[in-house]
């Protein structure tokens, strides 16, 4: 069995939990970890993966609790699931306390029906700035992507970011497009939020503001292809610009 083509996984409702912040926090780690193993079952109804603490305060006390899990399917001779951890890390210092609710996403596999497997990859975000909007499959010519389209909070929008399955592994894809696209536009253009592109023919477009535009409203967009060079994306063409208002 392949993966469908278009696999939408909607995490849950965000929330911020506001409240001052007791230490400065480091960025939350994520990554792959190969190395975290355990039975399937603990995989879908725990949460396995640490995490480390990202402020320069002490934990206090933490919770976490699995919120879904939704498989993907085969790849690979790979069993194929996400994951999802509500987590809550409670750092106390002299001052007062803080609480970080934490967007949690974990890749987990196994040799299909087997009792055990692995986690492959783990991203966590801090809901207060940033909250995991949804996480998308796409069976491409070019392997399998997944996109994970991350939101700031207030105005900020969101961006795509991907990762490519080669060989049964996992690789972020980068993209160095997004600078000589922005290094093709005219003096006073700057590229803006709400970027698309479609991973089966690398084709896409990208909204481009001007010093006169407010944040809402950019006045052009740019077409663009890319192509994939490894595991990074890279411009192959773009524009004209094109006036959307």
């Amino acid at each position: 069995m392949r993966i469908g083509s278009a696999v939408w996984y909607a995490l849950w409702s965000h929330v911020i939990l506001a409240g001052p912040v007791a230490a400065q926090a480091r960025n939350v780690g994520d990554g792959f970890r190969d190395t975290v193993e355990a039975s399937w079952t603990d995989l879908t109804t725990r949460c396995v993966t640490p995490i480390e603490n990202p402020y320069t305060a002490p934990v206090a006390r933490s919770a976490c609790a699995v919120r879904g899990v939704t498989p993907l399917g085969v790849l690979d001779d790979r069993e194929w699931s996400v994951v999802r951890y509500l987590r809550e890390l409670i750092v106390a210092d002299s001052a007062f306390a803080d609480t970080m609710p934490l967007d949690e996403l974990v890749l987990i596999a196994r040799t299909p029906g087997a009792g055990r497997g692995r986690v492959a990859w783990h991203l966590a975000r801090d809901r207060r700035d940033e909250f995991l909007a949804s996480l998308t499959w796409h069976d491409t010519p070019r392997g399998a992507f997944l996109t994970l389209t991350l939101c700031l909070n207030g105005t900020g929008g969101c961006q795509d970011q991907y990762l490519r399955a080669t060989s049964g592994r996992w690789h972020v894809v980068g993209q160095a497009f997004d600078a000589d696209l922005q290094a093709r536009l005219p003096a006073g253009h700057r590229l803006h939020k709400g970027r698309r592109l479609d991973l089966v023919t690398l084709r896409g477009s990208v909204p481009v503001a001007t010093d006169l535009d407010g944040n809402c409203c950019p006045s052009f967009e740019i077409p663009f292809q890319v192509r994939l060079d490894g595991d990074t994306l890279r411009l192959e063409s773009a524009g004209p610009l094109r006036r959307t208002q």
